[in-house]
């Protein structure tokens, strides 16, 4: 794949871009191995501790089919995410404009967008993106990707978003991040994560059921830590979720001032926060925190939702970006 080379010495951008793309993955990589490998490590726990339970249809239960049904909804889910970003072609996406959803810019609209996508794409090694917009409220851009290809893209933004003023450069940041995570592969990403969380899970789940049964523990005790692993390993499958995104957007922001320039990323997200403050209608209550709750459990919920968050705070995202510089 051309963008998996390393670029030649000479080639200062394309290498910038190269060493950032990398340094996501292997990020992501990282944390996703750790959390697989202690699902992995509790499906052997079997292994290590079936041999002092005295039910062998238990043993052989666990050891052999619960492993297998985990196995299979691994399968299941990649399969059928695959198959939904698979849709997203040259055909799929028209189902957007068939139930009204949103319309297809015109190729020959030559307004804020649509001039910089093929610069953009050309240095990112990205195909052209398709691109929408839906007459949704709120500024917001997204991009869609299949999982394996980074040749066939769609970009869909709100009203909003395309009546905002943007500058040259606030443009090209904004395009340069969405295609960012078509170079990432943020959507395999997302397969990936979702099969550790299941690996994860199914892992905790059956060394729960055979650690506290080598420890001799009575099935009373065993019927509530059961269900208290995998409370406990759900909880923590979303919050390697949200990590893993906030790890990608980090990365786009990364290349887009790479490509735009350094501090562009606050620049443009500067703007936008000030093109959202001045349409709010509630002025500036609650802006910056997340619609922060008073009291204890407001503070609770608080932190919650930032740990949860798929993307990194605005004003952490500028001071990094600033940092940049």
């Amino acid at each position: 794949m051309k963008n998996l080379a390393i670029p030649p010495p000479g080639d200062s951008l394309s290498r910038a871009i190269f060493w950032a793309q990398m340094r996501c993955w292997g990020r992501c990589l990282l944390v996703l191995i750790l959390w697989g490998g202690i699902g992995i490590a509790g499906l052997c726990s079997p292994f290590l501790f079936g041999e002092n339970i005295k039910s062998s249809l238990g043993v052989s239960l666990s050891t052999f089919w619960l492993p297998f049904l985990f196995t299979a909804v691994v399968v299941w889910n990649c399969a059928r995410d695959w198959q939904a970003r698979l849709q997203l072609n040259a055909h799929g996406l028209d189902h957007w404009t068939r139930n009204g959803y949103a319309s297809e810019v015109a190729a020959d609209y030559a307004d804020q967008f649509s001039c910089e996508l093929e610069s953009l794409s050309t240095i990112l090694s990205v195909g052209k993106p398709r691109w929408f917009v839906t007459a949704r409220k709120g500024l917001s851009i997204k991009v869609y990707s299949p999982a394996a290809s980074v040749s066939r893209a769609a970009i869909l933004l709100t009203s909003d978003m395309l009546a905002a003023k943007f500058s040259l450069a606030g443009r090209r940041t904004l395009l340069a991040h969405e295609l960012a995570h078509v170079r990432l592969r943020g959507y395999l990403f997302d397969m990936l994560c979702a099969s550790a969380n299941i690996v994860a899970w199914s892992g905790l789940a059956v060394a729960s059921l055979f650690v506290p049964a080598y420890l001799g523990w009575n099935l009373l005790l065993l019927a509530v830590v059961v269900p208290a692993t995998c409370w406990v390993a759900s909880s923590i499958g979303d919050l390697v979720s949200a990590l893993v995104s906030r790890i990608h957007e980090d990365g786009a922001d990364r290349i887009a001032d790479i490509v735009v320039g350094p501090g562009a990323v606050s620049a443009c997200l500067i703007h936008l926060l000030h093109v959202q403050l001045c349409s709010m209608k509630n002025g500036k209550e609650n802006f910056f925190d997340r619609r922060r709750a008073p009291g204890f459990i407001g503070a609770l919920r608080y932190f919650r939702g930032e740990l949860l968050a798929e993307h990194p705070h605005e004003l952490a995202r500028i001071a990094i970006s600033r940092k940049r510089k």
